[in-house]
This record gives C-alpha cells, structure tokens and sequence, in this order.
C-alpha cells in the first residue's frame, strides 16, 4: 500500500469526507490531493519516461506533450491569472502569489519550467542521431522536477503557518518521503511531527520550519526558490557556505562535493529494493 499512499488518501477522502475531516471538511481537498500527490508523479514520470526513450532513440515527443499538458492544463488561462487552473501551473501560480514571486503576471517557477520545456522540446530532436543527447535531457528533466518541487514546499509552509492539519499533512506527504533517500534523521522528525503525531502544536511551528529548510539541498532547491513567505511572516533562509564535517571546517564551499554521500545511501536504497536499473542510472547519471 505504501506505493499507492496518494490514491489511498484521496479515497478516504471520497468515501469518508466528514468522518476525515471533520467540522474542516473541504471540498477541494480530495483534488488537491491528486494534483499534489497523484498528478505531480505522473508528471515526472513521463518526464524520465522521454529520457529513457531518448536513450533507446525513440520518439519522445508523446511523453513530453502529455507531461506538458497534465502540468498545464484545458482550462488554464493564458497569463498566469490566478485561481483560473486546476492543475501544477495553477497551484505554481497560487504559491508564487504569496511568496512574492509573480513577474510579469506569471509565477517565476512557470516561467522557468516553461523555458526547460521548450529546451527539452529543441533537444529532443537529436535522440536519433546522438548517443549522449539523453544525458542533456536527463540534465533539464532534473531541472524541472526540481522546479516543481518549489510550490509543494511553499504550500507546506503557507498550511503550517495557518495551522491547517489536514493540508499539512497532504503536502507533507508530498514534500517528506523523498527525504529519507538523502537526510533520514530529518526525515524521521519531520515525518514524525507532521504525519504519524499530526502537527497540532503551533509552538513547534519554527523548529518544523528550521528542519524543513535545512532539507532544501536534499530536495535539489534553495533558500532563494522557496523565498520569503507573506513578507516577513516566514523570511527567506540563509545556505550556510562552510559546514563543520566532524570537526572540520572547510574554507571554501565545498558543499556538493561533499554530498556525494547521498548518492551513495541512494544506491544503497535502490539496491536493497532490487531496483538494479535505478541503481545502475544513479550511478551514471546522478540525481
């Protein structure tokens, strides 16, 4: 059940709204539920879908329009207007409005990943001819994903900030799992006040916060993606550019060097679930 846990929290959601939810029953929750979890991992899906057919020469040209069209939408509105979607472009728009982060009536998260798109699109035309042009793609997949990690982590913070437990908990299913694959004592608090305990005590709200953002690496973003929350509510964090290993202070920023160890317990994870395929593509691709 654990590899359906999207699907099994958006039928409990169908079959017992009241019973879930309570006097905070939302009707939006169970949709929500599916972009954050069901839709944003199909999404990515196709993505490394199109690397994998660009390394057997394929055409990748089916997969990159029915990602595109599953973040993007029928019913989004050209421009950027908010509440005018129902999918990934929408809620980027939604976090991006309270992060500060619209310019030119578009959030900066879609206007990066609709840039990464179109290279992607150009690129693809050398999967035929090129041995090595998956690895490029596989470069501006990463990209994306990345990207569309940001307003996951933006919508946890918002619902954290306005104490909402049952939207705390759905993006922290979002945003949490992927963490035990890079920082696992972050992961085991974080999963453990947000999801097995609930999070119901607002005075742990900055040291959640605190945890949260020292997890950004591991999440392949920054303090300056995710960006400050309703002004000062929740200020931009800072990336520390030395860390004390074991004693050790570096000089210069030597922090992606340094974690490659985190490659390294990725393979160890893959391995263990027989995932010999995922393992083999880590090790010559990376993240």
């Amino acid at each position: 059940d654990h590899f359906r846990y999207g699907d099994i929290v958006i039928n409990d959601v169908f079959d017992e709204l009241e019973a879930m939810l309570g006097d905070t029953a939302d009707n939006n929750f169970a949709a929500d539920a599916a972009v954050a979890l069901n839709i944003w991992m199909f999404v990515v899906h196709k993505l490394y879908d199109a690397v994998y057919q660009c390394r057997d020469r394929e055409d990748i040209g089916s997969s990159l329009d029915e990602a595109m069209s599953l973040y993007i939408g029928a019913g989004q509105d050209q421009g950027g207007v908010l509440n005018a979607g129902y999918l990934l472009y929408s809620l980027a728009e939604s976090t991006g409005s309270r992060f500060g982060q619209i310019n030119f009536g578009q959030s900066e998260v879609n206007t990066k990943i609709l840039s990464l798109f179109a290279k992607i699109k150009d690129s693809s035309s050398q999967c035929e001819n090129d041995n090595f042009a998956y690895r490029l793609l596989h470069v501006l997949v990463n990209d994306v994903v990345r990207l569309m990690t940001v307003p996951l982590v933006q919508s946890l913070i918002h619902y954290l900030k306005e104490e909402s437990e049952n939207y705390i908990l759905l993006y922290g299913l979002a945003v949490i799992p992927p963490l035990s694959g890079c920082n696992p004592h972050v992961f085991n608090q974080l999963f453990d006040k947000l999801i097995l305990t609930g999070y119901s005590d607002s005075s742990q709200f900055d040291a959640v916060i605190d945890l949260l953002q020292s997890s950004y690496s591991c999440l392949g973003i920054t303090c300056q993606d995710i960006g400050s929350y309703g002004g000062s509510d929740v200020p931009e964090c800072l990336h520390k550019k030395s860390k004390d290993m074991v004693g050790f202070i570096s000089s210069t920023d030597v922090r992606q060097q340094a974690q490659i160890d985190r490659d390294m317990l990725q393979i160890q994870i893959f391995m263990e679930m027989e995932s010999y395929g995922a393992a083999i593509n880590h090790y010559k691709m990376g993240y």
